[in-house]
């Protein structure tokens, strides 16, 4: 099991990209609730919010190729989720 102290975000990433499930279960504990709790006070429901934070993460499974690129995974899950809020509200 991976260890977010012993392996930072960016060696996380790379496990990911290799397409390690458990890499990729640790940043979901590690920035769901985060992510919940930000989209809970955008959209005032828990039930979407929790569709957002479900879709951010299957944006970041299904583009797992493309993520080393990413320079900073936390600003860049908030601010998909943040635009996922957005489209919610358009839709």
């Amino acid at each position: 099991m991976y260890n977010p102290t012993l392996y930072p975000d960016k060696e996380l990433l790379l496990k990911i990209a290799e397409g390690d499930q458990v890499a990729f279960s640790v940043l979901f504990e590690q920035y769901r609730n985060q992510l919940f709790t930000y989209l809970l006070k955008i959209t005032k429901s828990a039930e979407t919010s929790e569709e957002i934070v479900l879709d951010v993460f299957l944006k970041i499974w299904h583009g797992k190729e493309a993520i080393v690129e990413i320079e900073n995974i936390e600003a860049f899950l908030f601010r998909v989720a943040h635009n996922k809020a957005i489209d919610f509200y358009d839709h």
